[in-house]
């Protein structure tokens, strides 16, 4: 019995210990959720009920409800480990309690069995009493091994019920996590029907002002086509500029990573590659108060209509005043937006430009050296919705996946 206990003891601290990690691990999670719906309800609450608002609204909603889906799915997770944990200690209590009856069965008996056999009161007559030297040695050594058991034993008795007093405490608080998480996931659950029927009461809507909801998106399609096209004329004429150096200075070597692309001096290459090695370390464009409402190759308006572009970046809402920052060192490209009076920044890295749109303020200039996290101009707010579009492209035509490159 005794090695059963000790098998089950190791096994129960090893399982115990993962547990621990995993619990951990989850309540980050959970934090984390928490505090990106609460940022969210901010920015939901920024918005008018105008359409251009409307479909900002309905963006932020979709996240909300995806980040509570996630949230209830750590909280399910953290439940399931509370509850392994419990069962986990019931077993440990029950072996526990039946190794301290064991133990005071044992006492009892060794100490009933003495006392029937005992005949001399004290344990020094015991000890004069014997026949020779040799006996009273021998009844020394008996009443010292009798007294080191008796310390142990009753030591053991007394550890054994520290013990189950310790995981019974820890029993009822692993109950009370349990009860605790449970109202939190109540709570969220509640929570989640409210806001898929408001999502679904803003489509409907939405729906409703089709006409002028297919205008809004038609313009935004269209936007984004002219400011694609730009961006393409830009970057052919960063290479045009490259080219013109190479051939003015051929002293200065100068080389494209791909025929056809951007001629790099030897300080460039450097600089590409340093950018290309911070890939998933690059700080976020902004500070603050934000969330990704697209992300890249996304649908726009997808629940809504047909008629909408993929996103060749990601657009990240953020509160009204915020500014735009640079990602990583560079050379900046200013460009004003066709048909507007906003801007887009372009920074370029060597072999790889960073863009930031749209701005109705630019604190930087064209031609100038921008260092990490530098303001770049303040993010246009439009209706009442603030939201930077972000951009990373390789080359000229290699669009990447921002959140790939910004660190978690």
């Amino acid at each position: 019995m005794k090695w059963l206990f000790v098998i089950l003891s190791a096994l129960t601290a090893v399982a115990a210990n993962a547990q621990t990690v995993g619990s951990k691990s989850l309540e980050q999670q959970r934090k984390a959720l928490l505090t990106e719906i609460e940022s969210n309800k901010q920015l939901i609450s920024d918005n008018d009920k105008s359409i251009r608002s409307g479909l900002n609204q309905l963006n932020l909603l979709d996240q909300q409800i995806q980040t509570r889906k996630r949230l209830l799915q750590v909280l399910e997770q953290e439940m399931q480990i509370i509850d392994r944990d419990i069962n986990s200690k019931e077993l440990q209590i029950k072996e526990l309690e039946q190794q301290l009856q064991v133990s005071k069965q044992q006492y009892e008996q060794a100490l009933q069995q003495l006392y029937k056999q005992r005949r001399y009161p004290e344990k020094l007559l015991f000890i004069l009493s014997a026949d020779n030297f040799s006996q009273s040695f021998r009844r020394i050594l008996y009443l010292k091994k009798y007294s080191s058991w008796q310390y142990t034993s009753s030591e053991k008795i007394i550890a054994q019920q520290q013990q189950l007093h310790q995981e019974k405490q820890e029993l009822i608080a692993a109950k009370a996590d349990k009860e605790r998480l449970s109202d939190v996931k109540r709570n969220e659950e509640v929570s989640l029907q409210k806001e898929e029927k408001r999502q679904q009461t803003q489509l409907n809507t939405l729906k409703s002002n089709k006409r002028k909801l297919q205008e809004e998106v038609e313009k935004k399609r269209k936007q984004a086509a002219a400011l694609e096209r730009e961006i393409a004329r830009v970057l052919k004429e960063e290479i045009a500029k490259s080219e013109k150096a190479a051939k003015q200075n051929p002293s200065v070597a100068r080389k494209a990573e791909t025929p056809g692309g951007y001629a790099m001096t030897k300080e460039e290459q450097k600089l590409s590659s340093d950018f290309a090695s911070n890939k998933g370390k690059l700080p976020f464009p902004l500070k603050g108060n934000y969330r990704i409402v697209r992300r890249f190759g996304e649908r726009q308006y997808k629940n809504i209509t047909d008629s909408a572009n993929e996103l060749k970046g990601i657009d990240i809402q953020t509160t009204s005043g915020n500014t735009a920052k640079a990602v990583f060192d560079g050379t900046v490209i200013v460009m004003r937006v066709p048909n507007s009076s906003l801007f887009v920044i372009a920074i370029r890295h060597g072999n790889y430009v960073s863009f930031y749109s749209l701005l109705n303020e630019v604190y930087v200039q064209k031609g100038e050296h921008v260092k990490t996290g530098q303001d770049l101009g303040k993010i246009y707010v439009d209706n009442g919705a603030a939201i930077l579009h972000f951009e990373i492209i390789k080359g000229t035509k290699d669009y990447q996946n921002p959140e790939l490159w910004l660190k978690k």
